[in-house]
């Protein structure tokens, strides 16, 4: 899976399993909650209303990269006939991605937010196939390229 924005590409492969990787540029007057409603249920919406508007851009940001990369590790595109999925928080750092099938939810996959360029947004899914390998069999390497690096003075 392959991705990239302005200041940032990356790449997630895999021998254990389907990952999908996706980067955005956080622009905070496109962190609009209500683009994510038809694909995702958001834990507690209401309270997204109530925190600052970077915060909810960050966060918009993070559940935007995880959608679009969840589909890619289904190795379809975020189409409105894809059910509905919803992303929670676990203890180990990580986030559940639940899927709607039916009246019920079943996990199917993993996310992670990645550190990324200031500005930027990147998120990892890894398929429920994933889940019984070890958590050292998943590498992220990033690397910014020396032009950001300088403020675009050399290439």
């Amino acid at each position: 899976s392959h991705a990239r924005r302005r200041s940032i590409v990356a790449c997630a492969v895999s021998c254990i399993g389907p990952v999908g990787i996706d980067v955005e540029v956080v622009d905070a007057g496109n962190a609009d909650m209500g683009l994510l409603k038809p694909f995702m249920v958001l834990p507690d919406v209401q309270g997204c209303q109530a925190i600052s508007a970077n915060e909810q851009a960050r966060l918009f940001f993070f559940y935007w990269t995880v959608l679009e990369a969840f589909w890619k590790s289904r190795g379809s595109g975020l189409s409105f006939a894809n059910p509905a999925i919803t992303c929670q928080e676990n203890r180990t750092g990580w986030s559940d991605i639940l899927l709607s099938e039916g009246s019920a939810w079943h996990a199917c996959g993993r996310a992670m937010a990645l550190e990324s360029p200031a500005g930027s947004a990147a998120s990892l899914v890894l398929d429920a196939s994933c889940f019984r390998s070890a958590p050292g069999d998943v590498k992220v390497i990033r690397h910014t390229p020396r032009f950001f690096q300088d403020g675009g003075q050399s290439f």
